[in-house]
């Protein structure tokens, strides 16, 4: 799908004990498995309404997707990719602090997502950048979930 970006495929299965709201921000819970359905090492288990639009998409109902996380670098203020219909993009950057990197949305807001070099496995760490990068470096990237 990019020319020179980085897959990731998990499923995702829906985990509504995980759900909550803080400070008017609703969260929906998820769990996270590899294709072979081992779970995935990460500290990632929620997502805010927006992450959920962008993973799922605004129609998603059932309990599990199987996903293709394609992830293009880029730079901050690059054109946006053209991508396939029915597809969303989203500009994100990843913010590396100490044993952490925070992702943070376009406009450079941090989110709840939270990578951490102790928590999350190594192929995660490596798609999303983490492993690149010095304390308090920034890499952006495109990112795209596509339904398999």
């Amino acid at each position: 799908m990019f020319e020179h970006g980085r897959c990731l495929t998990v499923e995702v299965r829906r985990n509504s004990s995980l759900d909550h709201s803080h400070e008017r921000i609703r969260y929906s819970g998820f769990d996270f498995f590899w294709p072979d359905g081992r779970p995935v090492g990460t500290g990632i288990s929620k997502m805010c309404q927006l992450g959920t639009r962008i993973l799922l998409g605004k129609r998603f109902e059932g309990d599990r997707l199987l996903l293709e996380l394609w992830l293009q670098p880029t730079g901050e203020n690059d054109p946006r990719p053209d991508v396939p219909k029915g597809l969303r993009c989203c500009r994100l950057m990843l913010k590396r602090l100490g044993a952490q990197g925070i992702i943070h949305l376009f406009d450079r807001t941090p989110t709840d997502l939270v990578f951490e070099k102790s928590v999350d496995e190594p192929p995660v760490l490596q798609w999303v950048g983490f492993a690149g990068l010095g304390d308090d470096q920034e890499f952006w990237f495109d990112v795209v979930a596509k339904p398999v």
